[in-house]
């Protein structure tokens, strides 16, 4: 299974809120390049294949975990 994290989706670009800004700011932008295009398509694929793993509670993360 392939997997795709978000670190991998946003990216951290620096900017200035204004000329008279004294220091800088943060945004996280999307950056999809096309190797990173290919992986979300591949992810998808096998998501629709029933080869991904949904969980959506705390409870359903740990019983996963504990489950490997």
């Amino acid at each position: 299974m392939t997997t795709l994290s978000v670190k991998e989706i946003k990216k951290p670009i620096p900017y200035k809120m204004s000329d008279n800004a004294d220091y800088p700011h943060t945004v996280a932008e999307s950056a999809i390049t096309p190797e990173l295009q290919a992986k979300i398509d591949e992810v998808m694929q096998e998501y629709r294949e029933g080869k991904g793993v949904t969980l959506r509670t705390p409870k359903e993360i740990e019983a996963y975990i504990e489950s490997l």
